[in-house]
């Protein structure tokens, strides 16, 4: 039994991010194989990813043996009609918000996302667990693309999530090499990049549309682990 398994199922995506790092495989899982991952490593949660999890996500996905088992969505946020269907499968919802509109189209490379992404939190904010199901999340960049992230999430009074910029790789240069912080008790997580500081997240495995099997996303663009257990 882990922590936590993440499923990128499917690697498809309608954005096309620069900082991505699922940008590997064309094949996708079966959901004969998703089932059987699902049953042998009885995970507490199931994290879906990609790509983008709403262009694969169905109510058989969501409901593989559920009991006890939590369901959280990392979304690009542009698929609201799939959120509304969902919703009720779903306990958390982390939709990717990099900064306000010209950091934010800039970094998806699809211009006229971040609107999406705004009238997609506008739409949910009026449901009464909408606080405690959504989550801002967004890589770290540099102060200023976090204090954007901040007053978005300050906006919708939402918790917000900053991670390491993973992969610290694009197009072959170092973009970064961060460890994620806590930034005025708004910002949570604190995961590694590139073997900076301790992993939190040891019991927990990433498959690939492959099956093949990795730690985290930083291994998963070839940087080592130090601190898994599995």
């Amino acid at each position: 039994m882990i922590d936590e398994l993440t499923l990128e199922v499917s690697h498809k995506c309608n954005l096309k991010c620069m900082h991505c790092s699922s940008r590997r495989f064309d094949c996708n899982l079966h959901f004969g194989d998703v089932t059987k991952l699902v049953n042998k490593y009885k995970p507490s949660i199931i994290r879906w990813s990609g790509g983008e999890p709403f262009i694969y996500l169905t109510s058989d996905y969501l409901t593989i043996n559920t009991q006890e088992i939590k369901n959280v969505v990392s979304t690009n946020g542009t698929f609201k009609n799939s959120i509304y269907k969902y919703y009720n499968l779903i306990d958390e919802i982390r939709i990717s918000v990099y900064g306000f509109r010209e950091f934010h189209d800039g970094v998806t490379g699809v211009s006229g996302t971040f609107d999406k992404v705004i009238d997609t939190l506008e739409s949910f904010s009026i449901n009464t667990d909408f606080k405690n199901k959504f989550v801002i999340t967004s890589p770290y960049w540099n102060l200023n693309q976090i204090q954007q992230v901040e007053d978005i999430s300050n906006r919708f009074d939402l918790k917000c999530r900053i991670t390491s910029l993973v992969p610290p790789v694009y197009n072959n240069k170092i973009i970064g090499n961060i460890c994620s912080h806590v930034y005025n008790n708004k910002i949570i997580g604190n995961t590694c990049s590139v073997g900076v500081g301790k992993c939190n997240y040891n019991k927990k495995i990433l498959i690939q549309p492959n099956g093949s099997i990795v730690h985290c996303a930083t291994e998963k663009r070839g940087f080592g682990c130090k601190f898994k257990e599995l």
